[in-house]
């Protein structure tokens, strides 16, 4: 090959070699060309075509939109939430203030919350659907009610049965607080009175039979069980025969029973002779006390007739040996 041909494939090759390097400058322009046109507000206060300028300026966005940025006024509520940026901020609108998303409710970190995969929707307080209550419960959202968004009209029965809730408010039924998702505290209105503690005398053993068929230690026994008294003794209950003479006594209950047969077999004590309610037993205010059957002291021998209780010894209780 002589120099002549050699000198054409060496201009050839230069030619296609130039041609190469314009074709790779003007992609990389095309690369470095930012179109568009979203202004943003630079950190050095000067306002940018689009995110894109700003960035090649090496700038930082301190806000969208035209300089300078609008002043964001925020509650001084303190709800604290974690940003993406990891910082905690006192509550959302601050963050928002700040141009940074909100990660989690709370202080950061974000805590990881494992919840079972079942899917069983509720709607959150924040009116978004949830496939669990775990899961809004990890994000701190109260549950709203069961099933997906928007919640339903909760229905309940007419029924007036007033409940007090933990939130100390009256609910007409236990349903009713159920919609409202409040855990009943007590039955009755609000608010809860103290449970009471039913006590009973050890040594009073007098058993009784319950009209529901058992024994009782005594009639205060069967009382703390809301059990009323079918007879006095064990059970079963014997059948008591009375004569059908009718001499009303009342007794000790407030009850009118038709002769004191009747009220014995009922194991209940006559207070007086007649119907109830007693006429008024007024005795002179003399000192003389008497201990009764009952071995309660009484002022005097009067003051025991009224409570139709047999007087055991002529003196306060406790009556002297073999008395």
């Amino acid at each position: 090959m002589d120099g002549l041909a050699r000198g054409k494939i060496s201009l050839v090759a230069l030619l296609v070699l130039t041609c190469y390097l314009q074709i790779d400058q003007i992609q990389s322009r095309r690369v470095r060309v930012c179109i568009g046109r979203r202004p943003v507000c630079g950190a050095n206060g000067k306002t940018f075509k689009n995110r894109c300028l700003a960035t090649r300026r090496g700038i930082k966005v301190k806000c969208d939109g035209e300089c300078p940025c609008p002043t964001c006024t925020c509650p001084r509520i303190r709800r604290p939430v974690c940003g993406a940026d990891r910082k905690t901020y006192a509550n959302s609108y601050l963050a928002s203030c700040k141009n940074i998303k909100v990660q989690c409710p709370g202080q950061c970190p974000c805590r990881r919350c494992k919840c079972p995969r079942i899917r069983r929707p509720v709607c959150g307080a924040d009116k978004k659907t949830y496939s669990n209550a775990c899961l809004a419960s990890c994000k701190k959202v109260r549950v709203k009610c069961k099933g997906r968004c928007p919640c339903k009209g909760c229905a309940c029965p007419f029924n007036l049965k007033p409940v007090c809730g933990v939130d100390k408010k009256t609910y007409p039924n236990s349903c009713t607080a159920s919609c409202k998702h409040v855990k009943v505290k007590c039955p009755g209105p609000c608010p809860c009175r103290p449970i009471r503690v039913c006590k009973c005398p050890l040594l009073l053993t007098k058993p009784v039979c319950g009209v529901n068929g058992r024994t009782y230690p005594s009639s205060c026994h069967a009382d703390c069980k809301n059990v009323k008294v079918a007879c006095g003794g064990k059970c079963p209950c014997r059948m008591c025969k009375c004569p059908g003479i009718n001499s009303p006594v009342c007794g000790v209950n407030g009850k009118t029973y038709q002769n004191k047969c009747a009220a014995s077999c009922k194991d209940i004590k006559v207070r007086c002779k007649g119907e109830c309610p007693c006429v008024a037993c007024r005795c002179l205010p003399i000192k003389h006390p008497v201990c009764g059957a009952d071995r309660k002291t009484y002022p005097n021998p009067c003051s025991a007739g009224c409570e139709n209780v047999p007087v055991r010894c002529p003196n306060a209780c406790p009556c002297g040996y073999g008395k």
